[in-house]
């Protein structure tokens, strides 16, 4: 085994709807997040939810596929045997710390020089945990695949309880639905997505005067709040040339981390829930 933690990680939690498999849910959701079909994971069980640590398969020095890689950072996940509770766990990585937040069954991921993960780390009010080098969990890497993109995030998004609406000439509610009622296996997974490429197609024919694919390619944007920082994006319309988003993120989230979502953004910070709520309006480009 070679320990190894990528230069670019991403953490997060999300029910596991009733009867489907686990590893499916953590790859689906993880392919999404990071916009690729080659991705490697390792989660866990806890309570009913799926917690995933992933990363882009062309990361790691090797076919992830084809080699064994580890990490202790798996540690952080709860339900894994070594888990210390809620805190934060901090291990080397290809450059600086690499470290995975855990609070209340819910993880989100963290990376940067060693003098900033520790000050972050410190301004958590948490547990700190310092994990070894050896002993980890095994990177792995499903061969599941989804013949459409797009239908695949809508899949992630879904199941991971984001909650949006858009209006831009035409209506996804149907594909969606389909997507969180989609049949546990991988096989049947293939086979509707063919079905929901062509009916996405289609919809997208009939938008004339709005520019449908930059809509959805922002919302991919959006979608990485989740798991860069353990928020959850509540609402994303698109109307008369622009966009409006609405999102909740943990009051520890640096005003560095909230810009790479986007200018102009309005903070409102939530004492009681120690939650910022970011909003914002942009044109549609």
């Amino acid at each position: 085994m070679t320990t190894y933690i990528p230069p670019e990680i991403g953490a997060t939690s999300v029910p596991i709807p009733n009867n489907r498999r686990a590893d499916i849910v953590a790859h689906h959701t993880a392919a999404g997040l990071m916009q690729t079909d080659t991705v490697s994971v390792i989660h866990t069980i806890k309570d009913g939810f799926v917690h995933t640590i992933f990363a882009k398969g062309s990361s790691f020095p090797a076919d992830p596929a084809e080699n064994d890689f580890e990490t202790t950072l798996a540690i952080a996940l709860p339900g894994h045997p070594d888990h210390q509770g809620d805190g934060v766990y901090i291990a080397n990585a290809t450059s600086g710390l690499a470290a995975i937040r855990t609070v209340a069954n819910r993880v989100s991921a963290y990376q940067g020089e060693s003098e900033l993960v520790r000050a972050w780390a410190a301004d958590q009010n948490l547990p700190v945990y310092d994990l070894p080098d050896e002993g980890g969990s095994k990177w792995t890497l499903p061969q599941y695949q989804r013949a459409q993109r797009v239908n695949r995030v809508l899949f992630a998004l879904a199941i991971a309880g984001i909650a949006f609406t858009i209006f831009s000439g035409f209506n996804l509610t149907d594909t969606i639905t389909r997507s969180q009622a989609a049949e546990r296996d991988t096989e049947q997974i293939r086979r509707t997505s063919t079905a929901y490429e062509n009916q996405l197609r289609q919809k997208l024919v009939e938008v004339t005067d709005q520019p449908a694919l930059a809509i959805i390619g922002r919302l991919y944007a959006l979608g990485r709040i989740n798991p860069e920082t353990g928020g959850t994006l509540l609402n994303f319309r698109a109307s008369n040339g622009a966009i409006s988003w609405v999102a909740q993120v943990p009051d520890w989230v640096s005003n560095e981390q909230i810009d790479r979502f986007g200018p102009n953004i309005d903070r409102t910070r939530i004492d009681d829930k120690k939650m910022l709520r970011l909003t914002a309006t942009e044109e549609i480009q």
